[in-house]
C-alpha cells in the first residue's frame, strides 16, 4: 500500500522544484536587489499575475495526466485553475496597459494572495498526480505483466471500434 507520507513528500518535492523554477526570475531579482541595495518593487506592475498563471498552468498539465481526466474542464482543479488563469491574465493585461502606477499597497497584498493561492492549488494537483502515479506503479509491480498488456490491448481495441 502506498503510504500517505510518501505521497506528501513526493508532492512537496515536485511543488518545490517546479515552484522554484517558475519564480526563478523573481528569486534572481531579489538576490540582485539584496546585493546592490536597489529598491525595485517587483509587484508594482502585476508581475505576480504571470507567476500565478505559470503555476496554475502547471496544475492543469499535472491534473490532465490523471487517467480519469479526459477533457480540459473536467475536475474541480482544472475548472478553478482555468478561471484563475483567465482572471490573472486579464488583471495583468489591465495593470500593464494603464499609464499610471497602481496602488503599491494593494498590489503587494494582491500579489501575495495570488502566489499563495496558486501554490496551494498547484500542490493539490501534484498530490493527486503523485498519488495516482504511485498507485499505478504499485499495481503494476503486483500484477502479471502479460495480463496488464492483454488489458491494454483490449482497451486499445475498444477505442478503435
Amino acid at each position: 500500500m502506498v503510504s500517505s507520507s510518501e505521497i506528501v513528500n513526493k508532492s512537496l518535492q515536485n511543488t518545490l522544484l517546479i515552484g522554484v523554477f517558475t519564480i526563478l526570475p523573481l528569486l534572481l531579482g531579489l538576490i540582485i536587489n539584496l546585493l546592490y541595495s536597489s529598491e525595485t518593487i517587483f509587484y508594482a506592475k502585476g508581475e505576480f499575475f504571470i507567476y500565478g498563471v505559470a503555476l496554475l498552468s502547471s496544475s492543469i498539465l499535472s491534473h490532465q495526466n490523471l487517467d480519469k481526466i479526459k477533457t480540459l474542464l473536467k475536475g474541480w482543479i482544472n475548472v478553478v485553475s482555468f478561471v484563475l488563469i483567465v482572471l490573472f491574465a486579464s488583471a495583468y493585461a489591465i495593470t500593464t496597459s494603464i499609464p499610471e502606477t497602481p496602488d503599491i499597497t494593494k498590489m503587494k497584498w494582491i500579489s501575495i494572495t495570488i502566489i499563495i493561492v496558486s501554490i496551494i492549488i498547484f500542490y493539490i494537483s501534484q498530490h493527486m498526480f503523485v498519488k495516482n502515479e504511485l498507485i499505478k506503479k504499485e499495481q503494476l509491480d503486483n500484477s502479471d505483466v502479460g495480463e496488464v498488456r492483454y488489458e491494454e490491448q483490449d482497451d486499445i481495441t475498444g477505442k478503435l471500434k
